[in-house]
């Protein structure tokens, strides 16, 4: 198979003969005629799909100062945002011209990541320009808003476990989307004594960032996971602005998530409770 079409800055083009190698032994070829739907909106990705051959595109959005297309090349990795935040897929993509395409289950995806962790900043690359052309990156580079407006209004506060994890997830990615396996060395470095530092295990790192963990994180869990990414990032050169920087910006979201939930939870158990057993004569002094 001829991989060497792929165009400059493309994801397959960042990659390395051992990393292309990889991507190779577990993908399938497949070939699509022109106007043929490659994935679907509303639809979750079950492959990380790489365009080999031919043209495809996704419309814009129309809410954005970009609302036109996103043309898909040789060496493109498909609908990037949906993959890396493993969420339904927000737009058709559809074949161009007659194209020919990598496939590989999802599943085999992050495996070949967290055993190439390199893939992780070409990852982070990727998703990072293709944010910019669809109208999400940061606002004051695309259009000259006030840069302390987007810092103070980027980041809202934690409504429940999910959006917190939402942040969390954000946040690795500012951070060059360091592999859950470097993530884990750094919190072994970053333990002290007596500073209650977590050692991060991979699989915890993996459960929470995917959103499988249906409870918050610990607070020391949370607090090594953020110095722990703040750590390579400053390693690689990646400016981290306030205030995403600072644990109390950090330790205010945590709380507001564990707030929330309190109170979700309270509602729950409320509403559990059959009117017929609750006695409305009943007050409470304390």
């Amino acid at each position: 198979m001829n991989l060497s079409g792929a165009r400059t800055n493309s994801f397959l083009s960042q990659l390395t003969g051992h990393e292309r190698t990889a991507i190779l032994a577990d993908a399938t070829m497949r070939t699509g005629a022109a106007d043929s739907l490659l994935t679907a909106a509303g639809s979750a990705l079950s492959e990380a799909i790489i365009l080999i051959e031919g043209e495809a595109s996704a419309p814009g959005r129309a809410h954005c100062q970009c609302a036109t297309p996103h043309v898909y090349g040789p060496g493109d990795l498909l609908a990037v945002e949906s993959l890396v935040h493993e969420e339904p897929n927000t737009r058709d993509v559809r074949a161009t011209t007659h194209v020919t395409l990598l496939a590989l289950p999802v599943q085999a995806f992050w495996a070949i990541l967290e055993g190439h962790p390199r893939l992780w900043r070409v990852l982070a690359r990727t998703l990072s320009a293709h944010l910019l052309f669809t109208g999400q990156g940061e606002p004051s580079a695309r259009t000259g808003s006030d840069p302390q407006r987007t810092k103070e209004t980027s980041c809202p506060e934690a409504d429940g476990p999910s959006e917190f994890v939402g942040l969390l997830r954000a946040y690795h990615q500012r951070c060059g989307m360091p592999s859950y396996g470097r993530l884990s060395q750094v919190s072994w470095e970053l333990r002290e004594p007596g500073k209650g530092h977590y050692a991060l295990s991979t699989s915890t790192i993996s459960a929470v960032i995917r959103g499988r963990r249906r409870n918050l994180p610990s607070w020391p869990w949370v607090a090594t996971f953020v110095l722990a990414c703040q750590r390579i990032a400053a390693d690689n050169f990646i400016p981290v602005e306030r205030p995403e920087a600072t644990l109390e910006f950090w330790y205010k979201q945590f709380q507001a998530a564990h707030d929330s939930r309190l109170r979700s939870d309270h509602v729950s158990a409320v509403r559990a409770v059959p009117i017929e057993q609750v006695d409305l004569n009943t007050t409470d002094s304390r």
